[in-house]
């Protein structure tokens, strides 16, 4: 029988970061333990340039229509699909990546999806492609779930820290009036992804003057209140205003089992 005081609190963590670009949801991957392998759907890892710690591929999806030509095999080298292609060339690296966890021989600490809100726009492209059509009816949205629901069920069961970043929109509530903040994702998704993650972090860039300089500082909020909707840090019990960087996280939470 497992026992509460066996848990690691750096192990087996789930991350959700949501946030406008520019506010450091790829930079944290690379401050997760190392070696890490990132599903690469925003074509954002020049951040990372010179880590030789970071494995990746690249799942770019292509307009409705064109066509990887042989003139366009440099785009297919550098992990471009054609429309309703990059979802299956995903879950497939997700399996193999999958079976070395099971058979214990993953060379990996972290995986990161960046990010999930293009990964969920390829899942539709491909439910689309399948059932040749253009615009989803109902039961495309079933599909779609079901695909989605892979993602999560695996990912999320991984014994690893797993980070996945998210775009964000920013919705009228009918009955508030508030604007909230959720992760930007096809369909009823937003609301339930979250359910997902013990830590649902929003990423904030903070830019201050002083004197003739200007200076921005990364931070993340992960307390709820009437616009940060989703946020919460089940696991770790973070207070906002925590810097965008995973060793500070464990910095904190290294102090408090002290």
């Amino acid at each position: 029988m497992p026992s509460a005081k066996d848990i690691q609190l750096n192990d087996d963590t789930a991350f959700l970061l949501i946030g406008d670009g520019g506010t450091h949801k790829s930079w944290f991957i690379g401050t997760c333990p190392s070696p890490i392998y990132v599903f690469d759907f925003d074509k954002g890892m020049d951040i990372h340039a010179g880590r030789a710690d970071i494995d990746y591929d690249t799942f770019k999806e292509l307009q409705h229509g064109q066509k990887l030509e042989k003139e366009n095999s440099v785009l297919a080298a550098s992990g471009h699909y054609e429309y309703g292609t990059a979802w299956p060339a995903f879950l497939k690296k997700l399996n193999e990546i999958g079976a070395m966890i099971d058979k214990g021989t993953c060379p990996y600490k972290t995986i990161g999806v960046d990010s999930l809100t293009l990964a969920a726009d390829a899942c539709m492209s491909y439910v689309l492609r399948e059932n040749k059509r253009s615009v989803p009816e109902i039961r495309d949205w079933g599909a779609f779930g079901s695909n989605m629901n892979v993602l999560f069920s695996q990912l999320t069961g991984w014994p690893l820290t797993k980070v996945l970043t998210a775009h964000i929109k920013r919705d009228e509530n009918p009955i508030t009036q508030a604007i909230e903040k959720l992760p930007l994702i096809s369909g009823q998704s937003s609301g339930k992804v979250p359910v997902f993650f013990p830590e649902v972090y929003y990423t904030e860039a903070n830019t201050k003057t002083e004197g003739d300089k200007r200076k921005t500082t990364f931070t993340f909020r992960c307390q709820q209140d009437n616009v940060h909707k989703q946020a919460k840090s089940r696991k770790f019990n973070l207070t906002d205003g925590l810097p965008t960087d995973y060793r500070e996280i464990m910095k904190v939470v290294a102090a408090r089992t002290k």
